[in-house]
């Protein structure tokens, strides 16, 4: 996400936790850090210069006050610890990296629909607390994760040869259409990440919400007919459908952590074909019937084949850690695209990078 043009200042808690905060304010074209956007969604003045210095990741020794509705003192431990202070707010863990439920719904920063990132400080909604953020006239299609309003910036979410300075998240294009698991059942769908868009809930419990569908005429005054995995059968939801823009999609690639806490089915995934009872040796045949070769893995002592050359396994261990591997059916995937630092929290990446979706971005100067 691109953080609203704002001169930083350092300031040092006593408690050690370095931390940004924020005075003034500059917009460039096409983009606003102030709050005031006019009607065509670009900002309200000129300038140029940086948008961040340094960064506000602190680590995940993060304390709250002990209330949430949903989480527990487990979720806190593995809280990102991303420290927010925009506009005249005094320090404080972000909403969305401090281990908290903080809008009552359920869920935990990066599994929250509402979470662009560990420096979003609005969990309730698809604001960001960045002032200025995501609330131009063009904001519901233009991208949401840059931290401003308008698309004078848009650029830094479709950085497709840069992984590493690409804010939008795996499972999402630049315009906030992203696969998530809308009704729970662990099959993706496509739908803008804006306005009122939540999971569905269980049929019944919130009028059509959530229930079978053909069209949209079966379901409530704003609710849209989405089709599951996007090909049926439908289901009446608040978020609406949408087509990834391939030109600047982050897809959810096997063993990726994606955006809203989605992760490619294994089924969706190359499984390790093992040989059958008709072949003993298991050398050069076809098990699977699709025409794959057999192959034995030194390494893990395994034999079968996965796509792309990747290495067989049974466990994480059977991969390679180093470069962020995990074991998804039998076969070893990349946590990150090829040059990100695989990571758990903000504090696992280097000075000036975040975690998104388990891998280290860099936060855009």
């Amino acid at each position: 996400m691109r953080f609203p043009r704002m001169f930083w200042v350092l300031s040092v808690l006593v408690s050690g936790l370095v931390v940004l905060g924020c005075s003034g304010s500059s917009s460039t074209s096409g983009e606003s850090s102030t709050g005031t956007v006019s009607e065509n969604g670009t900002g309200n003045g000129g300038g140029s210069g940086t948008d961040v210095t340094g960064t506000d990741v602190t680590g995940s020794d993060v304390t709250g006050d002990g209330t949430s509705d949903g989480a527990d003192t487990s979720d806190q431990n593995k809280a990102d610890g991303t420290m927010c202070a925009y506009g005249d707010e005094e320090p404080h863990p972000c909403a969305c990296a401090d281990g908290l439920d903080n809008d009552g719904d359920g869920l935990t920063d990066g599994d929250d629909l509402h979470c662009f990132g560990p420096f979003d400080d609005d969990e309730g909604t698809y604001a960001t607390g960045i002032p200025g953020d995501n609330k131009g006239s063009k904001a519901n299609r233009e991208c949401p994760f840059d931290g401003n309003s308008g698309t004078g910036n848009d650029a830094v979410c479709c950085e497709i040869d840069n992984p590493e300075l690409n804010v939008t998240p795996n499972g999402c294009d630049d315009k906030g259409c992203c696969e998530i698991d809308v009704n729970g059942n662990s099959t993706g769908e496509f739908v803008y990440v804006a306005d009122q868009c939540f999971f569905s809930p269980v049929c019944g419990t919130d009028g059509t919400h959530g229930c079978e569908c053909t069209s949209p005429n079966d379901c409530d005054l704003g609710q849209f007919c989405v089709l599951d995995k996007d090909v049926g059968p439908g289901f009446c939801s608040t978020c609406e459908p949408c087509q990834s823009n391939e030109a600047c999609a982050n897809p959810c690639d096997c063993g990726e952590k994606c955006f809203g806490g989605f992760e490619r089915p294994q089924s969706e995934c190359g499984t390790a074909i093992t040989p059958d009872d008709s072949d003993p040796g298991g050398s050069g045949t076809d098990a699977g019937g699709g025409g794959d070769t057999i192959t034995t893995d030194t390494d893990s002592g395994l034999t079968g084949s996965c796509p792309g050359g990747r290495n067989t396994c049974t466990q994480d261990s059977d991969c390679d850690g180093a470069a962020g591997e995990n074991c998804v059916s039998g076969c070893c995937y990349a946590r990150c695209s090829d040059g990100l630092v695989p990571c758990d929290v903000s504090s696992d990446c280097q000075g000036g990078f975040y975690c998104v979706t388990g891998c280290c971005i860099r936060a855009p100067v």
